[in-house]
């Protein structure tokens, strides 16, 4: 059973955004799967390579929308984006040196700061 599961609750209201915003569910959904045993064909460090490039894309895109809408706090929510990259990649950085599997600490953080930042920051320029 995956950690989460897509839900309307989670639109933004923009398709081409809540299609990447599902696109990293499931890549946080593969690290648990990892986490608890359940998948042993997808490495950590690929899996982990993975979301460092897919949220680079994600908030790339997302930040242009944002210009183009004309988005009053931008700056604000770039803030966000970057903590979550340093995060990630600080995580990413620590497991390649340590060899290690990814711990629930790590997919927890994911997990409640993507749906919160989804719900709460994404939907102020969004819907």
């Amino acid at each position: 059973m995956p950690l989460f599961t897509w839900s309307d609750d989670y639109s933004v209201g923009n398709t081409e955004i809540d299609n990447q915003h599902k696109k990293l569910f499931d890549i946080i959904n593969k690290l648990f799967d990892i986490s608890i045993g359940k998948n042993t064909s997808d490495t950590v460090d690929a899996v982990m390579g993975d979301l460092v490039s897919y949220t680079n894309y994600h908030f790339k895109f997302e930040e242009e929308h944002m210009r183009e809408i004309k988005y009053i706090n931008i700056n604000r929510h770039m803030a966000e984006h970057d903590f979550f990259e340093k995060e990630i990649i600080f995580a990413k950085r620590r497991q390649v040196q340590d060899k290690s599997t990814t711990d629930n600490k790590l997919v927890e953080f994911l997990s409640s700061w993507l749906i919160q930042h989804v719900t709460e920051e994404d939907r102020k320029y969004g819907i």
